[in-house]
């Protein structure tokens, strides 16, 4: 309901576009029993895939993984897999359902629904929900388990902990009119400047039911403030009481290392606007903290200043027409804040770093490096986006099949010690990604969706040429 009210809200005050999207994504069959035969079978339990394998699937989990050859199960619905690759479903470690991903002279309406099509779309069948409004997130969530809507598994952290006048704060002031920036600080955030006060914000959100908390260890370049040494350590205290992971927000070598040796467990968006010597990698890797680097948010957001934004095939399918016509077509007279083009100078200038030296630094340290997308929570990210961050990690040094089990049973054990989801074993819920070709080899292979299955049940992805029944 708060969104509707935002919604409309917004309508009265700035020119506020609807989304030109279609469905994606509907509900195929669920056979009694289904069989994936004769595929090569990354199981992602080690480096490894089987070939020449069997999956058997029955009351939505996998009750079988046996070499081909065995007699089929009478009656069963059969997938041939010869040639192709059946992985996990992806988990998403960092995607957003209630924020924005067109850029911001083009405002539009969140379409929390489409997001969770757009994930299904591109295989992925679990996320990280990194910030949204807590009482909506966790109603989507609801409606999700109950099958009320189509959408992944859902790990929700609510609005995200961050200083007074921090960022995120500090930067929708700048580039939002005042009533969406007004808007996403009352729902998106919370400015904590006191540790009592900050621990009570997490046992409110833990009674709410998140799966995670979000704090921001970040600043702008013009200085912004981060949270205070006593107020994170009360809020990981807290989350950690709770059972909760905590994921940061970092942007520097020194905010990485100050959230980490504060407790936090994931960082997000990996450094990126400073160099990560081998020392500091290292110190990482001890405090036995994850990263899921975000490589193509920051190449988006250069891409988009310079009005140079290239999708691949499945944004091109899954993105609404006239957000992506936007993304490349910046209105005459438009300007940019100042700081905001001063970011994202300083983002520019340091891509070599990012993409290649930091990444391989942090994977060659041992530090478990998963895959996020910022899908919908940043200007050009979006969740399809995630076959184009597995090639980009791939492209700075981290070996394909690393990159495979961030994208699936590392980013299910960020969350949880014994997930039901994840890897391909026997037992497991099945979620199922078969693709054409061998991502061993060719990650691009990993976009060539041949089925996906979600608990068992085949969806049907719904490209562009079709029309849904």
């Amino acid at each position: 309901m708060r969104v509707v009210v935002v919604v409309l809200l917004l309508s009265a005050s700035a020119c506020v576009h609807t989304q030109d999207n279609r469905t994606l994504i509907t509900a195929g069959e669920r056979p009694a029993v289904l069989v994936v035969r004769d595929a090569r079978v990354f199981t992602a339990t080690s480096h490894e895939a089987l070939e020449h394998h069997d999956v058997v699937v029955a009351d939505g989990k996998i009750q079988a993984l046996r070499p081909t050859g065995e007699a089929l199960p009478a009656g069963a619905v059969v997938v041939e897999g010869a040639g192709r690759t059946l992985m996990p479903g992806l988990v998403d470690a960092h995607a957003h359902a209630f924020v924005i991903a067109a850029p911001p002279w083009f405002l539009v309406w969140p379409e929390p629904e489409h997001v969770l099509q757009e994930l299904l779309y591109a295989g992925t069948t679990t996320y990280h929900d990194m910030c949204a409004p807590l009482d909506d997130v966790i109603a989507l969530r609801g409606r999700i388990e109950r099958g009320e809507v189509l959408g992944p598994r859902m790990f929700p952290a609510g609005p995200m902990l961050t200083a007074p006048e921090g960022y995120p704060v500090s930067l929708t002031s700048k580039i939002l009119p005042w009533l969406f920036a007004w808007s996403s600080r009352r729902t998106h955030s919370r400015e904590l400047g006191d540790p009592t006060a900050a621990a009570a914000v997490v046992d409110d959100f833990a009674a709410h039911g998140v799966a995670l908390i979000k704090v921001v260890v970040a600043a702008t370049p013009d200085g912004t403030p981060v949270l205070a040494p006593a107020v994170l350590d009360a809020i990981v205290k807290a989350a950690h009481g709770h059972g909760l992971k905590v994921a940061a927000h970092i942007d520097t070598a020194d905010n990485a290392l100050y959230a980490a040796r504060h407790g936090v467990d994931l960082l997000v968006h990996g450094v990126h606007s400073t160099e990560l010597t081998a020392e500091q990698a290292a110190e990482l890797a001890s405090l036995k903290v994850m990263v899921a680097p975000t490589l193509l948010t920051f190449e988006r957001i250069d891409q988009l200043g310079r009005q140079q934004v290239v999708f691949s095939k499945l944004e091109q399918e899954s993105i609404a027409p006239n957000v992506q016509h936007a993304m490349t077509h910046m209105p005459e007279g438009y300007t940019l804040d100042e700081g905001l083009m001063s970011w994202m100078v300083h983002l520019s200038e340091h891509r070599d770093a990012r993409l290649v030296q930091n990444t391989k630094r942090m994977f060659d340290a041992g530090i478990p490096i998963l895959v996020g997308t910022d899908g919908q929570g940043s200007d050009g990210s979006f969740p399809a986006g995630i076959h184009l961050e597995m090639r980009m990690l791939v492209q700075a040094g981290v070996p394909n099949a690393d990159v495979l089990l961030g994208a699936t049973s590392g980013g299910a054990r960020m969350l949880l010690d014994h997930p039901s989801f994840g890897t391909i074993e026997v037992g497991k819920d099945a979620d199922l990604l078969l693709v054409e070709g061998n991502p061993l080899e060719d990650m691009s292979a990993t976009e060539r969706i041949v089925t996906l299955v979600q608990g068992g049940r085949i969806l049907q992805r719904v490209p562009p040429t079709t029309t849904a029944r």
